[in-house]
């Protein structure tokens, strides 16, 4: 009798562990979901996969790795997997943006459960810039582009 007893408040418990742990999953899966909604994606460079840019602003992504100490909030998401010519698998997640740092010059983003910094690739900001003022002083009505070649 004293068997059968324990046995039962030893199974009312392992219920309620498991119980709990799905709330917990719940809850996670929730957080996880208004994320997704709510952050803006950030788009992965197809061609090597070395880059994410968002709103013209191009990112290196670099090889230091960095904990999770030195990250703040989530500030988007890159959401991609893809596999590489060597058959590695890659998965990209959120975004984050790094403690002290501006995110006009580096943030961080989840690769295989690693934070990786990325860095503002310089040459295409500048680039971007230079070329968005040109449009702007140039009168336009007066030019004809073709390819990379300007007519008068």
């Amino acid at each position: 009798m004293n068997k059968k007893c324990l046995f039962a408040v030893v199974i009312v418990l392992v219920s309620l562990i498991c119980l709990s742990a799905c709330g917990a999953l719940r809850d996670t899966a929730d957080k996880n979901k208004a994320l997704n909604e709510s952050l803006p994606y950030y788009e992965l460079n197809a061609a090597n996969y070395d880059e994410i840019s968002y709103n013209g602003l191009t990112y290196t992504i670099t090889d230091e790795c960095l904990e999770m100490s030195e990250l703040q909030e989530e500030i988007g998401q890159v959401s991609k997997r893809f596999k590489n010519v060597a058959g590695e698998d890659f998965s990209f997640g959120y975004v984050y943006s790094i403690v002290d740092v501006d995110i006009s010059n580096a943030v961080a983003v989840n690769i295989n459960n690693e934070y990786r910094n990325i860095n503002v690739n310089i040459k295409m900001y500048i680039f971007d810039h230079l070329r968005m003022y040109i449009f702007a002083i140039l009168p336009l009505d007066r030019y004809i582009f073709l390819s990379d070649k300007i007519f008068l």
